[in-house]
């Protein structure tokens, strides 16, 4: 399947894609987890969701990850 979602957009892909350069945009709760909402401009299709929900649900310390188009 071809899609419109560059492989920059995966989180990995990048030399500074690791979790060092997230730490000043996470917010910690009080329940010990933390929260990071981020802003994907190039994703918008399905496909380009798809891909990048699963490359964060792959991070190691993630226990969920879901894009939203609007």
């Amino acid at each position: 399947m071809t899609s419109c979602c560059p492989a920059a957009l995966v989180p990995g892909a990048g030399d500074d894609a690791g979790p060092d350069s997230l730490d000043r945009w996470v917010r910690h709760l009080p329940s010990g987890r933390s929260h990071l909402d981020l802003l994907v401009p190039q994703a918008h299709c399905a496909d380009c969701l798809r891909r990048i929900e699963d490359a964060v649900r792959n991070l190691p310390g993630v226990a969920a990850a879901r894009l939203n188009l609007s």
